[in-house]
């Protein structure tokens, strides 16, 4: 049997940017900075994208 107690899930919510995944989703501001909306669509997808594996190949590297 799996018990997970409540505290144990606030501990280990999942955060971005350290706000609660629910809160920065009702509060989503897009970085008109970052990715200006006048930029084409593949560019903008482009750069994510490259954001992501990014952060993927640095999840994937053991910690030091």
């Amino acid at each position: 049997s799996l018990s997970i107690k409540i505290e144990d899930l606030e501990r280990t919510a999942l955060t971005i940017d350290e706000v609660p995944v629910d809160s920065y989703l009702t509060r989503f501001a897009w970085d008109e900075a970052k990715y200006q909306t006048m930029s084409p669509l593949k560019e903008i997808v482009t750069s994510i994208h490259a954001q992501v594996a990014k952060i993927e190949d640095d999840l994937k590297k053991p910690n030091r």
